[in-house]
């Protein structure tokens, strides 16, 4: 038996208001089990149950005979009590319900609903809406998965419009548009059928997305237009053709997200010199897309996903807040990162040759444009969990984690060393990875260097560095490590294109034969492990830290080399033979002499 929570004496729950009990029936993550048991609380909690005014009736595991039976019952308490009904929304999976759905429509008309939705889910078959839909003066979203509607009349009223799985041909859309005069909103998924979406005279549309349609062209001329979607699959890695056409909405365009597109270079720049107002922009799988130039100062949020045809990317929107990017290399040339400070980015970088994978909530930390063996993700520090949780499925071996203050990596290492650990995490594992058991170990490099040297171990795959245009204006920090296959030649243009490194890394380089270090003004840090070189040449007058380590083979062939360190004041080196390593420690300028 439910115990009451009273007060004084006095029952709390009961006395609650009707509309207050309806937001937390209707309003909350309660299934219709849940909201229905809320009955046993007290007969006005009975009452609120059975006349609220949102119907939302999801089959799930409910048997064909509970189903109907409890649809039944709620819409006719509403006739009988002739109460108002806001929503009538039906998603079942058994085909006998088709049945009942007549009856149910015509009450629910009969009751002025204002939003109608009927969704057979995972149904082969099709099912004709009754004509007495044309009745519900006062609908104004309409809903339907798997249904045919002729739309022969007009809905005057009909705001919202949404059409999934559902067999429609160019000439009855086109019905749609001319006797739905009041959309604003626009949905078709999945549907099949049409060839073509040409779009004219609505004028109050304001959202419009067509997915997955296998649509031949798509033109929308919506003066106050503010989103457009498309998205079609990618079959094989190749693009369907479709001519997609904005033809208004210049100043009210915010959100534009395209997948699958066949949209060019020179046709985006178009689209963001003519539509300026646009915030959110989303580009996923847009193989044609090589050479990306954005100049806004309102665009807000920008996402790239899966470009793999991508090898330039310049950024100038200084208003710019969330950057989201997931690619097999790094194309970045330019990019205005003053206003992300706040966004807190986070490179995630995936390397399937060493099923590895490496976490750094700093950007400035490394900037390397990895080969094709890898898979690099930037987004916001919210979202790295989601990430981890999309990249476990690809059964990494070892996570390194470079972490940041309010690392929200460093949070999930207690969870992810649990799965080194063979625990069983269960539904509490936000990475799924009840599954997956290769998780070998979890590294956290916030420490000393020699950490971050071990966790640079998962870095065992080419760079491609031999792309000439890249520069990096902001990074700070470059660590290449067993970069096996770079050269002198990507080296130093590596280090002229990046002209604020303050720490440099090499280690196990061992194609490179050379080390000239000229221009870098603020270098503070220098590391060369296990290179073989035959000469290294340093010119940095801030130099603070500089380290030389070989093995005892090539320590005995050093007398032999030409090891110079310039410096604009002067230089030191400090062997020790216990590690066969040649080191400079910190000391001031002072201390230096030539």
């Amino acid at each position: 038996m439910a115990k009451r929570v009273c007060v004084d004496g006095e029952d709390i729950i009961s006395e609650l208001p009707v509309h207050i009990i309806h937001q937390i029936l209707c309003r909350t993550d309660l299934d219709i089990e849940e909201a229905a048991r809320s009955c046993i609380l007290s007969k006005r909690w009975y009452y609120c149950w059975t006349s609220r005014p949102n119907l939302i009736f999801y089959q799930f595991d409910m048997t064909l005979e509970n189903y109907v039976k409890l649809v039944d019952q709620s819409l006719r308490f509403h006739v009988e009590q002739n109460l108002h009904l806001e929503q009538f929304i039906l998603r079942y999976r058994d085909p006998e319900v088709d049945s009942h759905v007549d009856t149910w429509i015509e009450l629910a008309v009969k009751l002025n609903v204002t939003e109608l939705g009927i969704h057979r889910s995972g149904l082969t078959s099709s099912y004709n809406l009754p004509d007495v839909i044309y009745d519900a003066k006062k609908l104004t979203t309409l809903q339907l998965s798997r249904c045919n509607l002729e739309f022969d009349k007009r809905f005057s009223c009909l705001e919202s419009l949404s059409l999934n799985h559902v067999h429609i041909s160019d000439a009855q859309l086109q019905r749609v548009i001319d006797r739905c005069p009041s959309i604003r909103t626009l949905r078709l998924q999945c549907c099949q059928g049409i060839s073509k979406c040409h779009i004219f005279g609505l004028v109050h549309l304001k959202y419009f997305d067509a997915s997955y349609c296998k649509l031949h062209s798509v033109i929308v001329q919506a003066p106050y237009l503010q989103c457009f979607r498309y998205s079609e699959p990618t079959e094989q890695g190749n693009l369907h053709p479709c001519q997609i056409a904005i033809l208004d909405g210049y100043n009210t365009l915010q959100t534009l997200k395209l997948t699958g597109a066949t949209i060019t270079n020179q046709q985006l720049r178009d689209v963001s010199y003519k539509f300026p107002n646009i915030s959110e922009l989303n580009l996923t799988r847009c193989y044609n897309l090589k050479n990306i130039e954005i100049q806004s100062e309102k665009l807000k949020k920008f996402t790239l996903l899966e470009l793999k045809s991508l090898e330039k990317l310049t950024i100038q929107a200084p208003n710019l807040l969330e950057f989201d990017f997931h690619g097999s290399k790094m194309p970045f040339t330019f990019m205005d990162t003053s206003s992300l400070e706040s966004a807190r980015l986070t490179l995630i970088i995936f390397c399937r040759q060493t099923k590895s994978i490496l976490i750094y909530e700093n950007l400035r930390e490394i900037v390397i444009p990895p080969s094709h063996k890898a898979e690099i993700f930037i987004a916001s520090m919210l979202s790295v969990e989601s990430i981890i949780g999309i990249i476990m499925f690809g059964s990494p071996y070892i996570i390194s984690i470079l972490p940041c203050t309010d690392s929200k990596a460093l949070q999930a290492m207690s969870t992810l060393k649990g799965c080194t650990q063979k625990q069983n995490c269960g539904k509490q594992c936000p990475f799924n990875t009840k599954w997956l058991r290769n998780l070998k170990e979890v590294i956290s490099c916030s420490g000393t260097s020699e950490e971050g040297m071990a966790a640079s171990m998962w870095c065992k795959f080419e760079f491609d560095v031999s792309t000439t245009h890249i520069s990096f204006h902001c990074l700070e920090a470059l660590h290449l490590h067993y970069a096996v296959h770079i050269s002198d030649a990507q080296l130093q243009r590596l280090m002229d294109r990046s002209p604020f490194i303050r720490n440099l890394s090499l280690i196990d380089c061992q194609r490179i034969s050379k080390l000239h270090v000229f221009g870098l003004v603020h270098l503070k840090n220098l590391t060369v492990v296990l290179c073989k070189l035959n000469r290294v040449i340093v010119q940095a007058p801030n130099l603070q830290f500089f380290r030389y380590a070989e093995g005892p083979v090539i320590l005995a062939k050093l007398l032999f080399w030409m090891v110079t360190i310039l410096y604009k004041h002067s230089s030191s080196l400090v062997p020790a033979s216990r590690t066969n390593s040649f080191e400079m420690y910190p000391i001031s300028s002072q201390t230096l002499q030539n």
